[in-house]
């Protein structure tokens, strides 16, 4: 039996949670419905839309006016192509189902979209095969969400690639009771963001996969004032916040003890401009071997002196900076790691030493209120 359903929305508002929940939908899968944006309206006035990569899913709500009927279907993309050219108005849709007489598992959908100035036809499909990752229970903590966001802006970035190492390729979220640390590492360098002003008790720590943490980043950006609900199971965690709902598969695997990573006796202490030096670096780094990127440091008790050279040419470069240490120390690290490290890092940094082959700790010389930022950095062997 034929099913049909007429609604109206503001275009501002469709385009703005389908731009949301877009950010999870994948541009080709072996399920084609997983391409499309799903559609659930209800009775009751609410249009709910679905993306997901069934690893990763978003859901958002929206108002709708002039409903006469409920119905579940899935839109293609392009539809958001369609709405940017468009300028604020109420946009018409009027959708209908047929079912296939042959299959009655399966429909063909047509989606008729019309505008002040015209109107348009939208690819459209089934919703049958359309499966939603299913909500998750478990333990439960809120945090304000822009201390999830300092969070994540403080570790995603330290995070590995390397598909083989898939608890690097995430951040740590390390729950106690009376606080939250985030970690993240590539093996070569290593960052925690301590925030003691979070408190989740009872809950477990989980490992939260990189292209999830990037979604829920650029999902939370620009929002103020509101507070994030985090529900996670053993494999599942969801994210809740405004009419959003972030829902994502934990990477499995335990992850190590970071802790025993950095070291507690660098005793030797450097302290400098965090944008000055990664100026002086970027410099640097001009000539340096772009493969390796290394940089070697000369620390003395009243200045320092940082040098790089490219042994495959005659390019090298020298420069001198005002940071004295209370211990002489020569040490190897790289250029484009510590840039990354110091652009988390406001004011003033800490780097603290022990031996020319042991960790390099970078702290900023002042934590914001409530929170520890410590980040590690490994050596590179001197010639």
């Amino acid at each position: 039996m034929e099913e049909k359903v007429i609604f109206k929305v503001s275009k501002n508002e469709l385009l703005h949670h389908l731009q949301r929940v877009s950010k999870a939908v994948l541009d080709k899968s072996t399920l084609p419905v997983y391409t499309y944006i799903l559609f659930e309206l209800g009775s009751n006035k609410t249009l709910q839309l679905t993306g997901t990569t069934t690893e990763i899913q978003i859901e958002t709500s929206l108002e709708v006016v002039e409903v006469d009927n409920s119905l579940t279907f899935c839109v293609d993309k392009s539809i958001i192509n369609i709405l940017k050219t468009l300028p604020e108005q109420p946009v018409h849709f009027e959708v209908t189902r047929v079912p296939d007489p042959a299959d009655s598992e399966n429909a063909s959908v047509t989606i008729a979209l019309s505008h002040s100035t015209g109107n348009a036809i939208i690819p459209g499909m089934d919703a049958t095969y359309f499966e939603k990752m299913k909500a998750v229970t478990g333990q439960s903590f809120k945090m304000p969400i822009e201390s999830l966001r300092r969070g994540l802006s403080m570790t995603k970035k330290f995070a590995g690639i390397d598909a083989m190492k898939p608890t690097q390729t995430a951040v740590f979220f390390d729950l106690k009771e009376d606080h939250i640390v985030f970690v993240s590492t590539n093996g070569q360098y290593m960052s925690r963001f301590k925030d003691n002003s979070v408190k989740c008790p009872e809950c477990k720590s989980f490992i939260f996969g990189l292209s999830a943490v990037n979604i829920t980043s650029s999902l939370i950006e620009g929002i103020s004032g509101v507070e994030v609900e985090i529900i996670s199971s053993e494999s599942n965690v969801s994210f809740s916040f405004l009419e959003i709902i972030v829902t994502s598969r934990l990477v499995e695997g335990r992850y190590p003890n970071y802790n025993s990573v950095f070291p507690q006796n660098n005793q030797i202490k450097m302290h400098v401009d965090s944008k000055y030096l990664s100026s002086v670096l970027n410099r640097l780094l001009t000539v340096a071997n772009p493969l390796v990127g290394l940089i070697k440091l000369e620390s003395g008790m009243i200045d320092s002196t940082l040098s790089t050279a490219d042994e495959f040419s005659t390019k090298a470069a020298k420069e001198s900076i005002d940071s004295g240490s209370n211990i002489e120390i020569t040490i190897g690290f790289s250029g484009p790691q510590m840039i990354d490290i110091l652009s988390v890092i406001n004011g003033n940094a800490i780097l603290a030493f022990s031996a020319p082959e042991r960790p390099i700790l970078i702290k900023p010389e002042k934590d914001e209120e409530e929170c520890e930022l410590t980040l590690l950095s490994m050596p590179l062997i001197l010639k």
